[in-house]
């Protein structure tokens, strides 16, 4: 189930059967605080792990605006030219922080 990161679903977390997950754009808004407060985006300053999600999250935005405008279905979005990796990179990515656990607020 997504939600859009209000503590209050976090019961979710709890339930068996149920994945639950933070939107998008309410996830990249906590990464860019995070970014802003040590240092602010675009930078000469990295910010490691935080500034990292934003350039990739930044990526899959342009993806997401070049398949909607292509009126692509999920297949379809796989198969543009040099944007497969970018998706699979970012699941990689998710997969491997997932033993942490979800960020809490």
């Amino acid at each position: 189930m997504q939600t859009d990161g209000y503590s209050g679903y976090d019961f979710l977390d709890r339930r068996t059967g149920i994945v639950h997950l933070d939107c998008w754009a309410h996830v990249r808004r906590k990464f860019v605080d995070v970014v802003k407060a040590t240092g602010g985006l675009r930078s000469k300053k990295k910010t490691g792990v935080a500034e990292e999600a934003v350039e990739r999250l930044r990526e899959l935005y342009v993806i997401e605006h070049e398949a909607k405008a292509a009126r692509l279905d999920p297949a379809g979005i796989v198969r543009l030219p040099g944007k497969g990796g970018a998706a699979a990179r970012s699941d990689a990515q998710v997969a491997a922080g997932a033993s942490h656990g979800r960020p809490r607020r």
